[in-house]
């Protein structure tokens, strides 16, 4: 999200993202213009994907804690409607 103070003119860039954990490392990795970039090429075979490391604390049988680290993978996905070129969305069914 990108905000702009209306007295100061100081822009601001926010991320919220829907399932990323936008820790120190995966903030270096995912940045607006490589997000911006991975939109735009939606649907092209040149899409980008994005590979983020994680370190998962999970119990054991034994009532101990370990550590495993995961590795998650971020594309652009959109199961909601259909895209046009020109990004414009349509609803499934659409004629």
């Amino acid at each position: 999200m990108r905000m702009q103070n209306k007295k100061t003119n100081e822009e601001k860039i926010v991320m919220k993202l829907r399932g990323i954990t936008l820790d120190a490392r995966t903030a270096k990795r995912i940045q607006f213009e490589k997000f911006k970039k991975m939109v735009k090429n939606f649907g092209n075979e040149d899409e980008d994907v994005v590979m983020c490391d994680y370190d998962r604390l999970g119990p054991t049988k034994e009532a101990k804690v370990f550590t495993t680290q995961i590795t998650k993978k971020y594309k652009v996905v959109n199961n909601k409607s259909l895209v046009a070129n020109n990004f414009t969305c349509y609803p499934f069914g659409y004629k």
